[in-house]
């Protein structure tokens, strides 16, 4: 499931906007599960479906803000020198992995 494997990227995150922002994502993909296994009723059909497209602009425009944010925030990205060898994550990349992950039609975990 999408959503355990956010909540367990945000488990390793220590830094609270890390790991305000995973526990969102995970939130975010059991609401989406949760809506999809659900069996649809008659008046859903006539509402909008959101495409994919509208999907990667939203991510888009979210990985902007997040951008802004940080930069107002006076937060600075850690030197590759510095980073050890093996490390986590940051929000930036996993927002980037799931826009390739839906850009590629990866399916979700489920």
């Amino acid at each position: 499931m999408q959503a355990a494997r956010y909540q367990q990227l945000a488990e390793r995150q220590r830094r609270s906007s890390v790991y305000e922002g995973l526990v969102g994502l995970a939130r975010q993909c059991a609401a989406m599960a949760d809506a999809l296994a659900s069996p649809k009723k008659p008046d859903q059909s006539a509402k909008r479906e959101i495409s994919e497209t509208d999907i990667l602009l939203l991510l888009d425009r979210v990985v902007a803000e997040n951008k802004s944010a940080s930069t107002a925030a006076g937060e600075r990205p850690q030197s590759l020198s510095a980073a050890p060898a093996l490390r986590e994550l940051s929000l930036d990349e996993i927002l980037q992995k799931i826009q390739q992950d839906i850009t590629e039609g990866m399916p979700f975990a489920g």
